[in-house]
Parts: C-alpha cells; structure tokens; sequence
C-alpha cells in the first residue's frame, strides 16, 4: 500500500508512504534491538531505509545481512527490492534469481512492480514465457 502512495505522485499521498516507512523503519530498529543480526529484520530495515531515501542506512543494513548470510527465497526476494531501491539493477537480478533458486514463488516475483525492471532482463526470458 504504501508503494502505491508512495508512485502515486500526489504530495499528500507520498507523505503518507513516508510516514509509514518512517515507521516500519522504527519498528525494524526495534527489533533488530532484540534480534541482533536476524537477515530478515536487516532486510527489512535496508528496504525501510532505501525508501526513504537514506541510502548510508540501507547500503549497511544490506551488507549486515549478506555478512549474517541470506540463505531463504524470502530474504534474497527483499535483497532484490532493496537492490532496485538502490538503483543496481545488476544485484537485484541476482538477488532475484537466488530467491527463484531457494524456492520463492515466481508468481510474487512476476507480479511485483518494482521488480519489474528487473524481472525484463534476458537472463529471465524463458521463465517469463513459461509463467504465460
């Protein structure tokens, strides 16, 4: 929901995507508090951190959980997410693939917006005509 608002365009639309990422972001911190090193609350918070364009915050959360090692579909699917919010296009298309690998469902891949950019690269050519 709050991608939705966030793309939509409209300015008080878009301050409530950043309100609630703002606040995803505290509650991610907080768990990390209690959890240290778990990859998917560091992902979370690298996700949280990229949207809200703190790009320091998300580049060191994302580099805390490749060190604690992602080893699930679901946590190199939020890799992927945080590598497009960082603009490397490249990692993501990695990342996506490693979920793939794990077992993540290509459908959430395929129906993801904000994987879409990644998801048109050729290395996914023939997974994109098999899931038509």
């Amino acid at each position: 929901m709050a991608n939705s608002l966030m793309q939509s365009g409209e300015v008080a639309a878009a301050e409530q995507a950043r309100k609630a990422y703002a606040r995803a972001r505290l509650l991610a911190e907080r768990a990390l508090d209690s959890m240290q090193g778990n990859v998917q609350a560091l992902l979370a918070l690298a996700y949280y951190c990229a949207t809200l364009n703190d790009i320091p915050c998300a580049k060191q959360q994302q580099s805390r959980a490749v060190a604690a090692g992602i080893d699930s579909g679901v946590g190199f699917y939020w890799s992927a997410l945080v590598q497009v919010q960082l603009g490397d296009i490249e990692a993501a298309a990695e990342a996506t693939q490693a979920a793939l690998d794990h077992g993540y469902p290509q459908t959430v891949i395929l129906s993801d917006p904000q994987l879409a950019q990644v998801w048109s690269q050729n290395q996914f050519a023939a997974a994109r005509q098999a899931s038509f």
